[in-house]
């Protein structure tokens, strides 16, 4: 509630933050640096948050940790491990995620989704499968609400109320009704408005207005 962030657990890429690459079994504070977090994403090996910078700027977001396949947005010219935050994107983001090796920010104004970062299974949702982008890629110009980074696949929630849903797709994660991987976002048939998403290793759930949750995807472990 005082806005600090904590992290903790494997570390061998800096994904905790805390200026070392050495795991964590409790809870460490992370130095901002003077900004402030209001929400959080971890992904498989980096951290991104939004928050406040120490102007009193709302929307800043800052990543940390592997930075082999572009997903702390860097830009063409970084490609180094970082084990502080930094500061990827100047004010103006409402939500960040942070996929296996891809990351994505919506935009406050407008609802703008940009992502970057690996993109061999179309998980960036560019129309490519280019391997990876360093420089964030522009998916919707507007009318994002929410959106989710798993593994290799990638879900948003858009204004009208429906779900579209991109990437790898070898257990039905993108909910197709079929296996074929997607490139560019495909809209998800629930029969309701979606309230909200999650995608987790390869399986997804969503939760509709109505308060009902939709399951699909890998299910070997129930």
């Amino acid at each position: 509630e005082n806005d600090s962030l904590w992290c903790w657990g494997l570390n061998q890429y800096g994904q905790l933050g805390i200026g070392n690459t050495d795991s964590q079994e409790s809870p460490t504070w992370v130095d901002l640096a003077g900004s402030t977090a209001s929400s959080i994403s971890a992904g498989g090996h980096h951290a991104c948050f939004v928050g406040t910078d120490d102007a009193g700027e709302y929307g800043l977001v800052q990543c940390w940790g592997r930075n082999d396949e572009g997903q702390l947005g860097q830009g063409s010219g970084q490609t180094g491990d970082i084990d502080t935050p930094s500061t990827i994107l100047g004010s103006g983001y409402s939500a960040v995620t942070a996929g296996r090796f891809h990351t994505c920010v919506v935009a406050v104004d407008g609802g703008e989704l940009n992502c970057f970062g690996r993109n061999a299974d179309g998980q960036l949702g560019i129309g490519s499968t280019s391997g990876y982008e360093r420089d964030l890629q522009e998916v919707y110009s507007e009318g994002v609400l929410a959106v989710s980074a798993g593994d290799s696949h990638t879900c948003a929630v858009i204004e009208n109320g429906s779900i579209e849903c991109w990437g790898s797709n070898n257990y039905g994660q993108l909910g197709q009704g079929d296996l074929g991987d997607e490139s560019t976002p495909s809209w998800v048939d629930l029969d309701e408005e979606a309230a909200a998403v999650a995608t987790g290793h390869e399986h997804t759930c969503a939760m509709t207005r109505s308060g009902s949750v939709l399951c699909w995807g890998r299910n070997l472990e129930g």
